[in-house]
């Protein structure tokens, strides 16, 4: 449980997450995961405003995966 989080609020969330079907909570994962991404490049747009589209993605890809992952994977994708 989160420090900001209350006891009962925590209680009525668990209880929502296990009444969900699992295709339910599968659409909120996937809601939640682009709601991040969002996020995450509107982040790397402020803090870099002169970033090309590709840039952003690997400053994303950086975040995500760290520097040594984000430069091998884009390497291999240039070579295809």
């Amino acid at each position: 449980m989160s420090i900001d989080t209350s006891t009962e609020i925590h209680r009525k969330l668990v209880e929502r997450l296990i009444s969900m079907t699992f295709t339910d909570r599968a659409v909120l994962t996937e809601a939640l995961c682009a709601d991040t991404t969002t996020l995450a490049l509107a982040g790397i747009r402020r803090e870099n405003p002169n970033l090309s589209h590709d840039e952003q993605l690997y400053e994303l890809a950086v975040r995500r995966y760290g520097k040594a992952f984000a430069d091998e994977t884009l390497k291999s994708q240039r070579r295809q």
